[in-house]
């Protein structure tokens, strides 16, 4: 199974997940599950910019995969993937986290912005829910929500995220 690994400049490589845990005072690790290839592109960007590490892959499944073989901070979910769709991904690691007594933060990723999208949402388990074309600073804000209660890294230490987050307009989208 091929684990696409973004790396600097925003390039990606075939290659499995590491083990590895981020160094102390890093970016979080995100694992970015999109089918979309121009919105994978803006989420590794958006995270990327800000010194977190990114690893994607296209469906629920290969998520599923990637998320039982490496630890990361948080899961960006989109809802609608082929071979498997977000929800039931989430379904399936919430089912998972049972036995463990962990939980990992997911966060919706739909182009969907209706009451029902949100409450399926909720319903599969996702703690918070973005909307496309994205809003950057509710973006970075529940980013740094995440940054914040990570257990994998020394948050003490890293405050570039928030300055760098700071030097975005107000109400600015992406899509």
């Amino acid at each position: 199974r091929a684990v696409q690994r973004a790396q600097d400049g925003g390039q990606t490589v075939t290659g499995e997940a590491t083990q590895q845990p981020p160094k102390p005072g890093s970016g979080c690790r995100f694992l970015l599950a999109e089918d979309g290839q121009v919105n994978r592109a803006v989420f590794v960007g958006l995270l990327e910019g800000e010194g977190h590490e990114v690893t994607w892959v296209e469906n629920g499944r290969e998520a599923v995969e990637a998320w039982n073989s490496t630890p990361f901070d948080a899961i960006l979910m989109d809802i609608r993937m082929p071979t498997m769709d977000g929800l039931d991904a989430t379904r399936i690691i919430r089912r998972e986290e049972l036995k463990s007594g962990r939980r990992i933060p997911i966060i919706a990723l739909t182009a969907g912005a209706l009451e029902s999208d949100r409450q399926q949402c909720e319903e599969a388990g996702m703690d918070f829910f973005v909307s496309k074309p994205i809003d950057i600073e509710e973006f970075r804000s529940i980013i740094s929500d995440i940054q914040r209660e990570s257990p994998l890294t020394d948050r003490e230490a890293n405050t570039q995220s928030d300055s760098v987050g700071n030097q975005s307009s107000q109400g600015e989208s992406v899509w």
